[in-house]
């Protein structure tokens, strides 16, 4: 899927790239709740935004973000089974899983829209496509069947968006938003998630 898209892919990158060029420098600490498949595996997690965000022109602005979530696993072992079936006969062999690394690095680009100006602020919404990797790795341990670790770097695509107000602090910018994202790869290894976090645009 990733693959077929990455000319169009690349031509917005470097489109929101281009526009963000001249844009504010913006950092934003943020907590992610997993939901979906994973929710029930991987507990929530601290995660760093860094990026640019350029000053609204009329209601809309655009925004180049780099994104980093380290996730811990709810429990440190996980029971799993394998299943042998020979002519007739079957048989279960219990397992453990460990998840010894899930690491969410991924890059967005986007645009924000003003709703509503107050004195010191205004309210925006916003959406973003988002595209990175997932680097993951498992120690599988089923006796006699399976034992050993393996690494992947699985490549996702998806989608983000959120709602925020804004806070003007001189030639800064103090903001706070919530936000949904979504992977658009239907593999269960990729987790959905809600996060929320409060961030500067200096």
């Amino acid at each position: 899927m990733c693959i077929k898209y990455n000319k169009w892919l690349f031509s917005l990158i470097f489109v929101a790239l281009f526009r963000v060029l001249n844009a504010q420098f913006s950092v934003q600490p943020h907590l992610v709740f997993p939901t979906g498949y994973l929710g029930m595996v991987l507990k929530k997690a601290p995660g760093l935004m860094f990026g640019k965000i350029s000053e609204f022109k009329g209601s809309w602005r655009s925004r180049a973000i780099g994104d980093i979530v380290y996730f811990k696993p709810r429990e440190d072992v996980f029971r799993t089974y394998a299943v042998q079936i020979e002519g007739s006969n079957t048989t279960v062999f219990p397992g453990e899983q460990i998840i010894k690394l899930y690491l969410n690095v991924s890059f967005s680009f986007g645009a924000d829209f003003k709703l509503y100006d107050f004195k010191k602020g205004s309210f925006y919404i916003g959406a973003d496509l988002v595209v990175g990797s997932t680097l993951r790795k498992l120690e599988i341990n089923v006796p006699s069947i399976t034992t050993g670790s393996e690494f992947n770097a699985l490549i996702f695509i998806g989608v983000n968006g959120r709602a925020g107000v804004e806070f003007y602090l001189g030639e800064k910018t103090l903001f706070i938003d919530v936000s949904r994202r979504y992977f658009l790869n239907t593999d269960p290894a990729f987790l959905n998630y809600n996060d929320i976090g409060l961030g500067l645009i200096f």
